[in-house]
This record gives C-alpha cells, sequence and structure tokens, in this order.
C-alpha cells in the first residue's frame, strides 16, 4: 500500500501509523520495510514522500 506524507521527514512515523491501523483494520500486516520516495527537495519547505509499505495476509 501506499500514501503521501505532506510534512517534515521526521513526522513520517505518523503516517506511518495511519497506514498500520489502516492495514491492521484490513487484516493485513507489513510483509517488509517501507519505502520512501521523495517528491520534493530536502530542503523544501512543505516536504511530500510517497511512503510504500509492502503488505501480507495477518496470520
Amino acid at each position: 500500500m501506499e500514501a503521501v506524507h505532506a510534512g517534515p521527514f521526521s513526522e513520517e512515523h505518523v503516517s506511518l501509523k495511519v497506514m498500520e491501523e489502516f492495514m491492521a483494520g484490513r487484516g493485513l500486516v507489513a510483509g517488509g520495510m517501507h519505502h520512501e520516495v521523495y517528491l520534493t527537495a530536502f530542503d523544501d519547505p512543505d516536504p511530500r514522500t510517497v511512503l510504500r509499505q509492502p503488505v501480507r495476509a495477518a496470520g
């Protein structure tokens, strides 16, 4: 699954937590480490990052 995180890189954990809760509600768990695709420069005042999380069925 993937989502766009808008905001500081230091706050990505908040978006990852939302993704985790979404997965749990659908019987899914992380199937590996997440990947990040940076859509803006690191010094952009309004950074955006695509967060991609591999998933698999729970259990």
